[in-house]
């Protein structure tokens, strides 16, 4: 199961995508996924300790729900697995303006989305 130099991190990202359908739904999953990239920042930090926490812990947090969402898309058949999930992270990935890379990649994932969308399309009107 393990690809060469796949990390810990890849490997477990790769296997929930594999199983999940077998303990949640796909709108169970979009949902907490949204739920930790907009997690709250612990009560009472001074704004040092919220910037730290900011830099450290959400922002990483936030990069990782993207990568989970691009290997979901690409790799896991979203569109044809949960299509009613495509339009809601459609709507999500447009909310993401900064930081500037969060914004990148979540560009980056809806040029994907879309252009999967018109392949989805054009193979629906040329197959009979």
């Amino acid at each position: 199961m393990a690809r060469t130099g796949m990390s810990q991190q890849e490997n477990f990202r790769r296997v929930f995508l594999m199983t999940y359908p077998t303990f949640a739904t796909a709108t169970e999953v979009f949902d907490l996924l949204v739920s930790h990239y907009e997690m709250d920042a612990p009560k009472e930090l001074s704004t040092a300790e919220f910037d730290h926490w900011k830099r450290d812990k959400l922002r990483p947090t936030q990069a990782r729900v993207l990568t989970v969402f691009t290997l979901w898309l690409e790799e896991y058949d979203l569109l044809n697995q949960a299509p009613d999930v495509a339009p809601r992270l459609q709507e999500f990935l447009s909310l993401i303006v900064t930081p500037a890379t969060l914004s990148a990649q979540a560009k980056e994932i809806l040029a994907t989305l879309q252009r999967l969308v018109r392949f989805r399309t054009f193979v629906c009107l040329v197959t009979p």
